[in-house]
């Protein structure tokens, strides 16, 4: 450590830099010295900076090390600081890892008490001008605008930038010590109200003020002045000759948009202001700004969305220029709020701006090699706000077919070029676009998935199956008119789970398209339910590893079972018969198999498929009935039993689920900011670390020798998930459907009423195992089902009513 500070506190020498250029300084070796040696002090201070929060091995080498070198760092970190407030260089990376560590320091309560007298010459001789606009950034903005804004955008920079570093602790600073944000205000309103103040310095202020918003909005006394703040001194600048203050207006209002406005015409003003940014300044950073904050004031104002209401069509196809100029994916997330909040206002451009953002796709697929990777990335953009565009306006029927051309022209250009970085945008596209319809100009594309599929592999399968499900389920009757679709469909089920080297998730989801297209088409695909079942076998006589892509693979037998039995039999002969194996030995695995599996059953269908698949083994013929159901009869009434205890507990958490979506924005508004009370000088604000350096941290206040490392670090925290929807039951079959007649628990009781009727000896045979609590829940299961068929008859009732347009039935109690 001591090798470390003096590294940190030897000046470079003046001949080794003085005839090098300023953006060449920091590649010498001298200043990369600095940058490590700091960076090791900052990561040493997170992990063992406060005793009172590591664990009890390292409690002793932290007290250590807090007591023996902590001053000495300070000293050095000030020292480098008082260098660039002087006019020094100073490598930006060398200012960013000690403003980190500085960052670090203003939570604990010993380095506190060392900085404390200093932080506020920190603040105005190094943070403020950190935070001013440069010359550096006045040269980029007039040479090369479209590069100031990727480097003002750019996500990585904040992690490298000493002006991300100033913001950071500005923040904690402000936060977390008693009056420094008073102080900081004190300092910002002054210069604020200099009428000969530099603009730039007018740039810092705000963006001070801006980076402490959080604080300010926390705090009454700020609160409630903060409206004020904005018209005296944020709204003038939107007029402003400079345009880096417009600029800066535009991101400072940004951050207060969530404000109650007290006097609604300030609301009026501010949301004119930036849509007048947006559409008219000839300043590209300009319209990039009031364009994030147009997308807030949509987000928190009410007001301001009756406002925009008459700009937006000009708005959308501006704000579309400025991405086809840009590039800016920050600016198409804009353009995907306006589409979703005004599709009907949208509606007569929606083709003529999908057709920008079209040819704005074209450009960024043909960018170099260099540019390859951002432009990758703003062309998921782009394609996200064409598939918002479908979307908003899928029930325009004549309109999608307008823009089904444009959209399906995009889709194979990306497959025959190969660009695989966006096939998952691509196949989302698809899915929308065939999400109600398949037309023809869709199905075309069907073929050009197969042969993405024989080219690429299976890496992408999963991303395929959203539209392959749309092909089968929207258009049944085009895709079974063709066997060269099933067999395009089983060609890439075979290849995904034949393959010895094959990722049994991707596994799991050729298994679930081959049950989807047996329930689809039950009856009508008999002629290659043999290949299915086959396949089904084949890999189930390989080691799986995993639960559900055995029980996945179980499934296909069952929804062949329960399509036509006799078939099945069939094929189980067959393939005994080709394995020298005795009569009915598969079908005495599967149905093992099956039934040890019933508690590894996830969800709501595949517990209900497997209640199917139960129902139609109780309704054999007796002279249909092999051997193995007679021995396990004891064992099928209590599986299904089990099955519907879990089956009732997910129809209760599905329609929670349900009307939870339905009010998912009400809590959009918690504060999830951990603002903790403003800190004495004798307590720490430290972090609880996880086990994983890289994980999150997360803030505790404790008090100076609170002692934590005896604390437990994790909650046990008791899940019930089994009964959630699994990722798969996305993919619905007809059996899921709302207009499915078939439903498991009257089912069950007409399967049970039926052989009660018609076979007694094989219903004293599947009832009198039960022990005393079995039958008790029979009974209550009965009571239960009678319940449902009342509640269904009634749910379609209403569902009738309301499409004659009546009123529902209300329920009585």
């Amino acid at each position: 450590m001591t090798l470390i500070i003096e590294i940190a506190k030897r000046d470079v020498p003046d001949a080794v830099q003085k005839d090098i250029d300023v953006e060449e300084r920091l590649d010498l070796i001298w200043w990369k010295c600095k940058k490590w040696a700091l960076h090791l002090m900052s990561r040493i201070f997170e992990r063992y900076g406060s005793p009172n929060n590591v664990q009890k091995e390292y409690k002793s080498f932290a007290e250590w090390y807090i007591n023996s070198f902590s001053f000495p760092v300070i000293q050095t970190l000030i020292k480098i600081l008082e260098q660039y407030a002087l006019g020094h260089y100073v490598s930006p990376r060398v200012m960013q890892q000690a403003l980190n560590y500085l960052n670090t320091a203003v939570l604990h309560s010993m380095t506190w008490k060392m900085l404390k007298n200093d932080m506020m010459v920190v603040v105005e001789k190094i943070i403020f001008p950190l935070m001013c606009h440069s010359n550096d950034d006045d040269e980029l903005w007039q040479t090369d605008p479209c590069e100031y804004i990727k480097m003002k955008f750019d996500i990585f920079e904040e992690y490298v930038s000493p002006v991300s570093a100033s913001q950071n602790l500005l923040h904690s600073l402000c936060k977390k010590r008693r009056d420094m944000l008073q102080r900081t205000m004190t300092l910002v309103i002054n210069v604020l109200n200099n009428p000969t103040a530099d603009p730039k310095a007018k740039d810092g202020a705000l963006h001070m003020i801006g980076s402490i918003s959080t604080v300010l909005l926390k705090k009454p006394m700020f609160k409630d002045q903060m409206e004020q703040l904005l018209v005296t001194y944020v709204f003038p600048l939107f007029q402003c000759q400079h345009g880096f203050l417009r600029a800066r207006a535009c991101w400072t209002l940004n951050y207060f948009s969530a404000i109650e406005f007290k006097n609604p015409n300030n609301i009026i003003v501010a949301t004119q202001s930036v849509v007048q940014c947006t559409l008219a300044d000839q300043e590209l950073p300009v319209k990039v700004e009031a364009s994030l904050c147009l997308q807030n004031l949509l987000h928190a104002q009410e007001q301001a969305r009756e406002v925009i209401r008459p700009h937006v069509r000009p708005l959308t196809l501006e704000l579309v220029q400025v991405i086809r100029t840009t590039g800016s994916e920050d600016v198409m997330e804009v353009v995907q709020k306006i589409v979703y909040l005004y599709p009907e206002e949208l509606h007569v451009i929606a083709v003529d701006m999908t057709n920008h953002l079209a040819q704005t796709f074209q450009q960024l697929i043909q960018a170099g090699e260099n540019e390859e990777d951002e432009k990758i990335s703003t062309a998921m953009a782009v394609l996200g706000t064409i598939d918002a565009i479908l979307t908003m306006m899928d029930e325009q029927k004549e309109l999608i077919a307008k823009l089904e051309p444009i959209v399906v022209s995009i889709i194979v250009t990306i497959f025959e070029q190969s660009t695989s970085e966006l096939y998952e945008e691509a196949t989302t596209l698809l899915s929308t676009l065939t999400a109600d319809a398949v037309s023809q100009e869709s199905w075309r594309v069907f073929q050009t998935l197969y042969a993405v599929f024989k080219r690429d592999g299976p890496d992408y399968f999963t991303d395929m199956m959203s539209p392959i499900h749309n092909y089968i389920t929207v258009d049944p009757q085009t895709f079974i008119s063709s066997r060269n679709n099933v067999g395009a469909i089983f060609e890439m089920c075979q290849s995904i789970m034949t393959d010895p080297n094959g990722n049994e998730e991707i596994e799991s989801y050729a298994a679930k398209l081959l049950e989807i297209v047996i329930l689809q088409f039950r009856n009508q695909i008999d002629f290659c339910i043999p290949s299915f079942v086959e396949l089904a076998i084949t890999r189930l006589r390989r080691e799986i590893t995993t639960s559900e892509l055995r029980t996945l693979l179980l499934q296909i037998v069952i929804a062949a079972f329960y399509s036509n039995y006799e078939l099945l039999f069939d094929v189980f002969e067959k393939l005994e018969q080709q394995s020298n194996q005795s009569p009915h030995s598969l079908f005495d695995s599967f149905v093992k198999q099956w039934l040890k599996d019933i508690e590894e059953l996830l969800g709501l269908h595949d517990r209900k498929m497997s209640v199917i698949g139960f129902c139609t083994l109780m309704m054999l013929p007796a002279n249909k009935r092999p051997p193995i159901v007679s021995q396990i009869s004891n064992q099928i009434i209590p599986s299904i039993l089990k099955l519907f205890d879990r089956l009732k507990i997910a129809y209760e958490k599905k329609a929670t689920a349900e009307s939870d979506t339905e009010s998912e924005d009400e809590g959009d508004e918690e504060d999830t900011d951990n603002e903790a009370e403003v800190l004495d000088d004798d307590q720490d604000h430290v972090y609880s670390h996880t086990q994983d350096d890289e994980d999150d941290d997360e803030f505790v206040d404790i008090d100076e020798g609170t002692d934590l490392s005896d604390t437990d670090e994790y909650d046990d925290q008791a899940s019930n998930d089994d009964c959630e929807p699994t990722a798969l039951e996305s993919f619905e079959t007809l059996l899921d459907t709302d207009k499915s007649t078939v439903d498991e628990f009257l089912l069950f009781r007409d399967t049970i009423e039926s052989i009660r009727q018609n076979d007694p000896n094989w219903y004293q045979m599947l009832l009198s195992p039960l022990n005393e609590a079995q039958q008790k829940r029979l009974m209550e299961l009965g009571e239960y089902v009678n319940k449902r068929q009342a509640e269904l008859q009634k749910a379609a009732a209403n569902a009738a009513i309301a499409a004659a347009g009546g009123a529902v039935i209300q329920n009585s109690h």
